[in-house]
């Protein structure tokens, strides 16, 4: 369930990320980037924590390093995703990275405070 919530969690945070960025894009480029986000932010978050479990009972490094790289993966993945929306892909690439770092960042910090 907690995998659940931090993916519907990561789905609202993300959408929140989008809004500094809604002038720079059309209507419709925003209204398909939030529909084209949801779907893959689920995907992206639930695997995400579903492969970090698997690695959970390893040293902090070794959980550390993989949740790095596979944070860098899903920021890569999203950003190529979002080019399909976003033409300019430096664009797309600087939505995908703030998005996934504040929903990184705050969703962290609920999961820390609220549920541990």
């Amino acid at each position: 369930m907690d995998k659940v919530w931090a993916g519907l969690l990561t789905v609202v945070l993300e959408l929140i990320a989008f809004v500094p960025f809604y002038q720079k894009l059309t209507k419709k480029q925003f209204l398909l980037l939030s529909l084209l986000s949801l779907p893959l932010n689920l995907i992206t978050n639930l695997t995400l924590n579903s492969f970090l479990t698997l690695f959970f009972s390893q040293t902090i490094a070794i959980y550390l390093i993989i949740l790095i790289v596979a944070e860098a993966l899903i920021v890569i993945i999203e950003g190529l995703a979002y080019r399909l929306v976003i033409p300019h892909k430096c664009l797309a690439c600087k939505i995908s990275f703030l998005a996934n770092a504040t929903s990184f960042i705050i969703g962290s910090l609920i999961f820390n405070l609220f549920f541990r």
